[in-house]
C-alpha cells in the first residue's frame, strides 16, 4: 500500500497555514495524482476538495471550479451521496454554471473552444484560414511543429514560444521558436522539468487541469510569481495552452513576452487556442505518419538484411561438399545447393518442384524414403550411413516442425565418405600390420628362447617316453613276480595293483602332452617366421581340398556321421603354395569338428567359381555350437580362442589368416549361436606364367 498522497495532502495543508501558496498548489496536486495513481478515490475527492477552498479563499473561482467539480465526481463514485449533496449545496453555481457564462480570459480558460463559446465570425478569418490550411496540409512531424511556431509565434505577438509534446506519460521540449531572429529551433526530446528557462509551475498546472493559462504580468501575479524562472527573469506576458485530442493532453503551446505586459489579447488567445485545437489532430496525424516511417524503414532495414543473410547463407550452403536439399512431407523438392545438383547431374532449375525419389534408382529412392519416414515418424534427426552401388554416404535427415509440432519440411545433408571409408579400411590394415610387425618382433624373439628353452628338453623327454613305453612291459614282468612273492609291495606310496594300473597310462600321457608341446612350438615358429614363402606354382584347387580331406579323415569320422563334398568341375587355377592352402583347409576342417556335439550334426565342404568377381571360392560350412559376434570379431586375433581347456593356442584362425592374405585372398566367417558357421576362402584365379 502506498500512503505518499495522504502526506502530500498534509503539507499541502501546512504550507497553506504557513502562507507558502505556491508549494501549497504543488502539493495539492500531488495528493491528487497520487491518490488516483493508488486507486483512493476518497482521498482524491478531499484532495481536490481541498485545493477547491485553498483557491476561493485567494478568489481564483474559475480555478477552483476544476478542483469542486472533480471532488464531486469523485464523491458521486465513491457512493457518498450525503458528501455529493453538501458539495451542491455549497458550490451548486460553480459545478452547474448558468448558460451562456464564460469564464474570464485572465483565469484559466477551457481547452474545447466551442465549448468556451468562442464565435468564430469574431476572429480574423483569413488568419485562420491560413492557420488551418498550414496546419492541417502538413504530415511530416519536423516540418509541421516548425511552421506551427512560426504561426504561433506571429499570430500570438509572442516574443518567444515551445513546443511541449507528451510521449508516454512524460513531456518533452520539441521546439523552440523566437520572433527576434525568426527561426525555429528544433530539439532532441528534453524533458521540460529539466529546462531552467520556463515556468514549471505553470506547466504543471496546465498538465493537471488541462486548462489555458493567460497571464498580463506573471511577475506580478498572486499564485505564480514565487515559481523561480518567472522572478529570475520578472516575467511579464504568459501563454500556456494545453493541447488536446480525444480527451488526453497531447501536448502545450507555451507563449511569453517580456516586453510588455498584457501582450496576449483576448483575440490572440482565442486564436491560439484554435491553432491548439487543430494541432491536436495534425500531430496525432503526423505522429503516426511519422510512426509508420521509421515501421518502414525498420522493415526495409530487416528485409535488407534478412537478404544479406539468405545472400550469405546461400553462398555459404553452395560452397558446402557436402549435398543439403529440402523436401516437403510428399518428397518435392523445396530448396537445395550446387553440390546436391551436381552430383545428381542436373542443373538446379530442373531439380526444383520435382519429387526427390523420382531422381534416384528405384532400390536407392525406397531405402532413402525409408529413412526419411522413419525420421518424420519419431520426429527427431536421425543419422544414417548408408551404402549403395559401390557409394557409402553418410545422412543426416533432420524434420522441421511447425508451432503444432507437426512435421511440414525435411532437410537431408549427405557426404559422400566412400574415399574417408576406403582411407579407414586401408589404415586399419596398416595398423594391424604395424601390429603384426610388432608382434613378429616380439614373438621372435620368444620363439628362439622356446626353441632353445623348451624344445631341447622336451625332445629328450619324447625319447626317453619312447624308451619307457618298450621298456615298461619287461619292468612289469619282474615287478609281477616280486608281487607273487610279496603281496604287499608298495611303489611310489601305491600298493602294487593301484601302480599297475596306471603306469601304462600315465607313460602314453607324458608322451601326448611332450608331442603336443612339440606342435605348439611348431605353431609359434609357423607364426613368426620371417624367411619368405614360395608362391609361384599353379595350384588345383579340388586337387588340393582332396588331399587335405584324406589327412583329415581319422578325425573328421569321429566327429561326425554327416559328411558331405561338392566340388564344382573345371575350376580355374590359382597361384600359390598347395601345402600352404591344405594347412589352412585342415584348420577349418578341425575347427569345424570341434564345434560340434554330436555326430549327427554335419559338416559340409564345397568349391565353386564367383565369375563376376573372378574368385575361386571354397567353403566349410558345419551345424555346430556358432559364434556370437564378439566372438567373430577375435576369431583371427592372435591367441584369441574359446578352447583354451582342451588344448586350443589361438594361432591357427591367425596364421591361416596370414596364409591367405599372402596369396592375395580374402578368409571371411558367417555365424550365429545355434546355428552353425560358414567359413569363406576366396582365392584369385591366376596361373604361374
Amino acid at each position: 500500500m502506498n500512503y505518499l498522497h495522504k502526506w502530500y495532502l498534509v503539507e499541502a495543508e501546512r504550507e497553506r497555514v504557513l502562507g507558502k501558496r505556491l508549494k501549497a498548489m504543488e502539493y495539492y496536486d500531488q495528493a491528487i495524482k497520487g491518490a488516483k495513481e493508488n486507486d483512493y478515490i476518497q482521498d482524491e475527492a478531499l484532495a481536490n476538495e481541498l485545493a477547491a477552498k485553498f483557491y476561493l479563499e485567494r478568489d481564483r473561482k474559475n480555478i477552483a471550479a476544476a478542483y469542486v467539480r472533480e471532488a464531486h465526481q469523485c464523491y458521486r463514485r465513491w457512493g457518498a451521496g450525503a458528501k455529493v449533496r453538501d458539495l451542491e449545496e455549497k458550490y451548486g453555481e460553480i459545478i452547474m454554471p448558468p448558460y451562456g457564462s464564460a469564464p474570464k480570459i485572465r483565469e484559466a480558460v477551457p481547452a474545447d473552444y466551442e465549448s468556451a463559446g468562442i464565435k468564430l465570425e469574431e476572429l480574423d478569418l483569413t488568419t485562420v484560414l491560413k492557420v488551418s490550411r498550414v496546419i492541417s496540409g502538413e504530415i511530416v512531424l519536423a516540418s509541421l511543429l516548425e511552421k506551427m511556431m512560426k504561426i504561433v509565434i506571429e499570430v500570438s505577438g509572442a516574443e518567444r514560444g515551445l513546443l511541449i509534446l507528451e510521449k508516454e506519460g512524460e513531456f518533452f521540449i520539441e521546439a523552440e521558436g523566437n520572433a527576434s531572429i525568426e527561426k525555429v529551433r528544433l530539439l532532441k526530446g528534453m524533458k521540460f522539468t529539466q529546462s531552467d528557462n520556463l515556468s514549471h509551475t505553470t506547466v504543471n498546472y496546465v498538465i493537471r487541469t488541462k486548462q489555458s493559462i493567460v497571464l498580463k504580468d506573471a511577475y506580478e501575479d498572486e499564485l505564480f510569481h514565487n515559481d523561480p524562472y518567472i522572478m529570475k527573469i520578472r516575467l511579464k506576458s504568459l501563454l500556456c495552452a494545453p493541447i488536446v485530442h480525444q480527451g488526453l493532453i497531447k501536448g502545450i503551446l507555451y507563449l511569453e513576452n517580456n516586453l510588455t505586459g498584457g501582450a496576449f489579447s483576448e483575440d490572440r488567445v482565442e486564436i491560439v487556442r484554435l491553432i491548439a485545437s487543430q494541432a491536436a489532430i495534425s500531430l496525432e496525424n503526423a505522429r503516426l505518419y511519422q510512426s509508420l516511417l521509421i515501421d518502414i524503414e525498420r522493415r526495409k532495414a530487416v528485409e535488407d538484411e534478412l537478404r544479406s543473410s539468405e545472400r550469405m547463407a546461400r553462398a555459404l550452403l553452395d560452397a558446402l561438399r557436402d549435398s543439403l536439399v529440402l523436401i516437403d512431407r510428399d518428397g518435392m523438392v523445396l530448396s537445395l545447393n550446387k553440390t546436391t545438383a551436381k552430383s545428381l547431374g542436373m542443373k538446379s532449375d530442373e531439380i526444383f518442384g520435382r519429387h526427390l525419389w523420382d531422381l534416384f534408382p528405384l532400390k536407392v529412392a525406397e531405402r532413402r524414403k525409408a529413412f526419411v519416414e522413419r525420421a518424420v515418424r519419431s520426429v527427431k534427426a536421425i543419422r544414417v550411413v548408408d551404402e549403395q552401388e559401390g557409394k557409402v554416404s553418410d545422412n543426416v535427415i533432420y524434420p522441421i516442425v511447425d508451432l503444432d509440432g507437426k512435421v511440414t519440411k525435411i532437410a537431408i545433408l549427405e557426404r559422400d565418405i566412400t574415399e574417408q571409408k576406403k582411407v579407414e579400411e586401408q589404415a586399419k590394415l596398416q595398423q594391424r600390420h604395424l601390429m603384426r610387425s610388432d608382434r613378429l618382433a616380439m614373438m621372435g624373439e620368444l620363439a628362439a628362447g622356446v626353441a632353445h628353452e623348451i624344445n631341447n628338453p622336451n625332445h629328450t623327454i619324447v625319447l626317453n617316453t619312447a624308451l619307457l613305453l618298450k621298456a615298461y612291459p619287461d619292468i612289469l614282468s619282474v615287478l609281477d613276480e616280486r608281487y607273487g612273492e610279496d603281496e604287499s609291495l608298495r611303489i611310489g606310496g601305491f600298493e602294487y595293483t593301484d601302480f599297475r594300473k596306471t603306469l601304462e597310462d600315465s607313460v602314453k600321457r607324458i608322451d601326448e602332452c611332450a608331442k603336443r608341446i612339440g606342435v605348439i612350438v611348431k605353431e609359434l615358429k609357423a607364426f613368426v617366421r620371417t624367411e619368405p614363402e614360395d608362391y609361384s606354382e599353379t595350384v588345383d584347387i579340388n586337387v588340393t581340398v582332396q588331399s587335405a580331406l584324406l589327412l583329415g579323415t581319422p578325425f573328421i569320422k569321429k566327429s561326425t556321421d554327416n559328411f558331405n563334398v561338392q566340388m564344382e568341375e573345371n575350376l580355374p587355377k590359382v597361384l600359390g603354395n598347395a601345402q600352404k592352402i591344405e594347412q589352412v583347409l585342415l584348420n577349418l576342417l578341425q575347427n569345424a569338428c570341434q564345434s560340434l556335439h554330436d555326430k549327427t550334426r554335419g559338416i559340409s565342404i564345397g568349391t565353386h567359381y564367383d565369375r563376376d568377381r573372378h574368385l575361386v571360392v571354397i567353403e566349410v560350412t558345419d551345424e555346430g555350437e556358432g559364434m556370437s559376434e564378439e566372438v567373430l570379431s577375435r576369431a583371427m586375433e592372435p591367441f584369441f580362442t574359446t578352447k583354451r581347456g582342451s588344448g586350443g593356442t589361438g594361432l591357427g584362425l591367425s596364421i591361416s589368416a596370414r596364409i591367405v592374405e599372402e596369396h592375395g585372398g580374402t578368409l571371411q566367417f558367417k555365424s550365429r549361436p545355434g546355428k552353425g558357421t560358414i567359413a569363406s576362402v576366396c582365392f584369385p584365379e591366376g596361373e604361374f606364367k
